[in-house]
């Protein structure tokens, strides 16, 4: 997930421990770690990454032996793995 800033270059700490937990390069930070991007959807405007998004789905319908092809789209991996789970 892509995280937006008003502010260029930002460093954010955490509360309880005061070490830093992500910095802005040019008013963006990119993160995959939940954790971190619960905490950061409080204060930050975000974009999901969806090319992330696809690959993960991907890569879950090829474990579950769901063909895919190179012009499927996320929408049909979607409907198809919810039909398996």
């Amino acid at each position: 997930m892509i995280f937006y800033s008003v502010h260029k270059d930002i460093v954010v700490n955490s509360k309880k421990t005061n070490k830093v937990i992500c910095r802005f390069k040019d008013g963006k930070f990119e993160t995959d770690d939940p954790i971190l991007i619960e905490k950061l959807k409080e204060r930050f405007r975000y974009k999901e990454n969806l090319i992330a998004d696809f690959n993960r789905l991907r890569k879950e319908a090829i474990k579950k032996g769901i063909k895919v092809h190179r012009k499927t789209k996320k929408a049909d991996l979607i409907k198809a793995l919810e039909g398996v789970i």
